[in-house]
């Protein structure tokens, strides 16, 4: 009887705290949770090819969720004005982008999904590092909370949708019964929406006081004995490829961009691997400061690369993206060796910046620049005059 009673109680206090997480996360994300039903009903048309032409108005949700998620976390603790003025932006970027989506409908379909990765991976970049700018144990502990946090997250999300898709391939196939359209259903709520929802019910407030946060011992080991060997072989085989080019009196390949940017972000990731690590040992300490100063050439190579590839081939919004990557890398080097790599959350979180402001702004950013220079090339006419002359 009193074992009865117990789990009773247990399932009410588990209902209990899903009911106030649920209210809490309503109360600090009720805009965030509009665009999330806007984007919900959009991809339901969608599937049920009610509307026409759903697909912007689900990439409005989307970008609208994501934009007002994240500037929701950083005006947590502001004025209300400022609360207001941050989401009244959002709404007018987004809103901007869906007229212009369907003002410009032959807008180049690569350059459309360049922008949208880069807009979703710059706004998860300012979720995920809300509030963790400061260079201290603390700002990391959150930092490092928080990427955990999004990869669980996501983990949960592809394994139901694994699941998901599973159960109605295999209902396919055995009973010869047409699933596809419950099947998606499922799959968007299931494992798009209801992990999203999960994430935003996990987020910490503001003023939250976070617990310390550390690698394990496996991870420690991983890092110092797997990963950051691998990153110096990396290394290496740049470092010769500089040496070859510059003994040789030739330039670098357009592409040589591509593996500096590999380069760049392992060193990011294992910059902020070490962190804890590096403040109780003195060799860790020195890599972590002296690896910015060995990226320097590499970062003047890959320059000298995109520049050369746009001189050849001219401006796309491709190349635009990884020359503003390249400019940004020099402040990542010297930030990261100025401060003995303690600023690596300030670093990630000025690029996701810097990628937003030339992204979101309709009819202002590369893609839009990369499109217009294709249609002009495209729809070049070349009439010949009675001389023979081109006009």
């Amino acid at each position: 009887m009193q074992e009865t009673v117990s789990n009773n109680s247990q399932r009410l206090f588990s209902a209990a705290e899903i009911a106030a997480s649920a209210e809490q996360m309503c109360r600090r994300f009720p805009i965030t949770l509009g665009y999330m039903l806007v984007a919900y009903v959009a991809a339901m048309l969608a599937v049920f090819k009610v509307y026409h032409e759903p697909y912007h108005v689900c990439w409005f949700g989307l970008l609208g969720a994501l934009a007002s998620f994240a500037a929701a976390l950083w005006t947590e603790n502001r004025s209300t004005v400022l609360k207001s003025v941050s989401q009244l932006a959002v709404f007018v970027i987004v809103a901007a982008d869906l007229w212009y989506n369907y003002e410009y409908p032959k807008t180049l379909f690569d350059t459309v999904v360049v922008r949208r990765l880069v807009s979703v991976a710059s706004l998860t970049v300012l979720i995920a590092f809300a509030n963790c700018t400061g260079g201290d144990e603390s700002s990391w502990s959150r930092a490092f909370r928080a990427v955990k946090r999004l990869v669980v997250t996501a983990t949960f999300g592809l394994l139901v949708f694994l699941c998901v898709t599973a159960i109605f391939l295999t209902i396919n196939i055995l009973f010869d019964v047409e699933v596809f359209r419950a099947m998606f259903v499922a799959d968007i709520t299931l494992a798009v929406f209801l992990p999203c929802l999960i994430y935003m019910a996990m987020m910490p407030r503001a003023d939250e006081t976070v617990a310390p946060a550390a690698l394990s011992k496996f991870g420690d080991r991983v890092v110092k004995f797997i990963f950051l060997p691998l990153l110096c072989a990396d290394m290496l085989i740049l470092i010769a490829y500089l040496l070859d080019i510059v003994f040789s009196f030739s330039l670098p390949r357009g592409m040589v961009a591509t593996g500096v940017s590999l380069f760049l972000a392992g060193m990011l990731i294992i910059e902020f691997l070490i962190y804890p690590m590096a403040a109780k040992s003195n060799i860790l300490k020195k890599i972590a400061t002296l690896m910015p100063l060995v990226a320097l050439p590499l970062v003047i190579m890959m320059s000298v690369g995109i520049i050369y590839r746009i001189c050849d081939y001219g401006f796309t919004g491709e190349r635009l993206y990884v020359l503003t990557l390249n400019l940004w890398s020099y402040y990542a080097v010297y930030a990261l060796w100025r401060k003995g790599g303690r600023s690596i959350t300030s670093v990630i979180i000025s690029l996701a910046l810097w990628l937003i402001a030339v992204t979101v702004i309709p009819g202002f950013n590369y893609m839009t620049v990369s499109s217009c220079v294709h249609e002009q090339k495209s729809g070049e006419i070349i009439t010949v005059s009675p001389n023979n002359t081109k006009i």
